[in-house]
């Protein structure tokens, strides 16, 4: 989990370099976290905040990112788009965040265009095809396989390993 989340935010970086005017900027890099921090998904949302903190101690112990520190702000979106909207809007009318994480597909996708509209980058931890389809902007960036990309991947899997088997059925979330 800390080998991936030190990816993730090595891959957030990168994007912010090669794309963004905030390294002019002496202040420190803030992230926003919006993941459901309550409810079903609090257990889930609490390791990759973890991983997340951890990744970025050790970014910052290295002396940032072109000598800027990183912060981490969370915030519970209680996986309700209304909220992490509320809640992003807060700290983008302050000019106090430079990107947004986001989880879960019904909330990220409202968020696409509030980061457009402030042209800064939202991480997507969401699954949905549609958010990185039709609905792509070039201030979103998801790190993540898609629904469609994990069904191919399981219906290969089984037609390489499981040929006998005929039937097959997924129980998944479906909160798009």
């Amino acid at each position: 989990m800390k080998r991936l989340m030190l990816g993730f935010l090595f891959a957030v970086c990168m994007v912010m370099l090669l794309s963004s005017p905030i390294w002019a900027q002496e202040k420190p890099i803030r992230i926003l976290s919006l993941y459901p921090m309550s409810g079903g998904m609090k257990a889930n949302s609490e390791q990759w905040t973890l991983a997340e903190k951890v990744a970025i101690e050790e970014v910052n112990a290295q002396g940032g990112i072109k000598g800027r520190k990183i912060e981490l702000i969370i915030e519970d979106s209680q996986l309700k788009p209304e909220i992490a909207v509320s809640k992003a809007q807060k700290y983008l009318l302050d000019g106090k965040v430079d990107v947004i994480i986001g989880a879960g597909s019904n909330v990220v996708k409202p968020l696409q265009d509030l980061v457009k509209q402030y042209n800064i980058l939202l991480v997507m931890a969401a699954h949905a095809d549609v958010e990185t389809g039709k609905n792509f902007n070039n201030n979103s960036v998801r790190l993540a396989w898609n629904t469609s990309m994990l069904a191919r991947a399981i219906v290969g899997y089984a037609a390489k390993y499981l040929p006998e088997k005929k039937k097959f059925y997924l129980l998944n979330q479906d909160y798009a």
